[in-house]
């Protein structure tokens, strides 16, 4: 019985390592842009969280401090835009700045989860009495900020101003830090997290779910509050 003949692969062993080579090159720089990129956008993304903490800073630097308060219709978690005139916001501003669905404008001082659950409630319970959010808010003892029995709205001088209303806190801490003022809704990166403005001017990428304010429970929870109408 004649045997079958055998097929010879040609390979050429010069060009087969020239395209090992040649793939081992190209992949890894491939995956460095796709990082590159992925960097690029969330360094935009930052600058949003960034202008508006600098908007709502040079609000509150000729309003004794005071950051402009919570948009007054319900549901709309951003800051008064009615307050914001041209003197504290730049012509050509990001629109994200403005934007509840991109980022959150929490407006009240909430350093942890309890804190921060407590801020939801009451915002539904404002809501709900058409009350609006332009004053510090009394909520259960241990719930407000830094512990306390009420929710204050965001100010420059926060540290100050908690010493004279008699919150108990760690003067060798800086509180300011600690406390989320715009928050971005997760999302946006192929990275899993979002940016994050705090009092004191400084920002930080979290990972989602990850600490507060990036925590599963209360991203969720703030998302109950989108389309939220009040009683007016």
């Amino acid at each position: 019985m004649a045997q079958k003949p055998v097929r010879k692969l040609w390979f050429n062993p010069i060009a087969g390592g020239c395209a090992v080579v040649w793939a081992l090159t190209l992949i890894p720089g491939c995956l460095l842009l796709l990082r590159m990129q992925e960097s690029l956008r969330q360094a935009d993304a930052r600058v949003a969280p960034q202008e508006a903490w600098t908007y709502a800073a040079a609000f509150a630097g000729q309003r004794d401090g005071l950051f402009p308060a919570m948009a007054p219709q319900a549901g709309h978690l951003t800051f008064d835009l009615d307050m914001m005139n041209p003197d504290y916001v730049a012509e050509d501003a990001s629109e994200a700045c403005f934007d509840d669905d991109y980022m959150v404008y929490l407006g009240f001082a909430v350093t942890n989860e309890a804190e921060g659950q407590a801020f939801v409630q009451a915002y539904r319970e404002q809501a709900a009495k058409g009350a609006g959010f332009d004053t510090d808010i009394p909520v259960a003892a241990g719930t407000g900020t830094l512990g306390g029995d009420t929710l204050y709205r965001l100010r420059l001088e926060m540290a100050d101003f908690l010493d004279k209303e008699g919150v108990p806190f760690d003067h060798d801490a800086d509180v300011a830090a600690r406390i989320p003022v715009f928050v971005e809704r997760p999302g946006h990166y192929r990275a899993s997290g979002a940016w994050v403005a705090y009092l004191d001017g400084h920002t930080a990428f979290l990972p989602y779910p990850g600490p507060f304010p990036m925590t599963r429970a209360f991203v969720k929870a703030l998302e109950t509050l989108d389309g939220l109408e009040d009683s007016r």
